[in-house]
């Protein structure tokens, strides 16, 4: 049964263990994706995946094992983007730019890539601990805004944090080959696989 609130659906957020969710517990869901036969959902601030059924929304044992041992601490991961390629699941991850992967034969998970340059000593969001500049601490995040699917391709989409005007400041910790890896878009491409689009009439 739905639980209802003031005439109005409420959503039963449960997980093992714990009561359904009565008040908001600062979790933010930034993706979703029909993944074999599961409605998931991609979260802020730990990066975890939810399944929901249409009534319960609850926790999944779908969140890569190197994202969900950090859960606790509630870092700020961000399971932004979320696609089905060849079968298998791809999530991309704010803030360090990665896309994990799912291997449905396999049924393990494993870090595609990472579509930014590492920073030698880089802390948790790239690039935080530059000079003081007009620009916000986090604004050289490293999302995955968009994966893709489309024919015989899964096309990924970069980004910065915040919105990028002409007139902004670029720091010199910024040489030109790293400011490029912002807004960029790449084609992933796998032997034998092509998108199919379901009719819907």
């Amino acid at each position: 049964m739905v639980p209802h609130v003031n005439g109005k659906r409420r959503l039963c957020l449960c997980a093992a263990g714990l009561e359904p969710l009565t008040h908001p517990r600062e979790i933010q869901f930034y993706s979703s994706v029909a993944y074999r036969g599961k409605q998931l959902l991609g979260e802020w601030p730990t990066g975890r995946i939810y399944e929901f059924d249409g009534t319960q929304l609850k926790p999944s044992d779908m969140t890569p094992p190197r994202i969900a041992e950090q859960v606790p601490l509630r870092l700020g991961y961000e399971a932004q983007s979320m696609a089905e390629y060849y079968g298998d699941l791809y999530v991309g991850y704010w803030p360090k730019g990665e896309v994990w992967r799912y291997g449905y034969q396999t049924g393990e998970w494993t870090l595609f890539k990472r579509f930014f340059s590492s920073v030698e000593g880089e802390p948790f969001i790239p690039y935080a601990r530059r000079p003081t500049d007009s620009l916000d601490q986090a604004f050289f995040g490293q999302r995955i805004t968009a994966l893709v699917p489309y024919e015989g391709a899964l096309y990924v989409a970069t980004s910065n944090l915040r919105t990028w005007t002409s007139s902004a400041a670029i720091p010199d910790v910024m040489d030109p080959t790293r400011l490029a890896e912002y807004g960029a878009l790449y084609k992933v491409t796998r032997q034998g696989c092509r998108t199919i689009y379901a009719n819907s009439q």
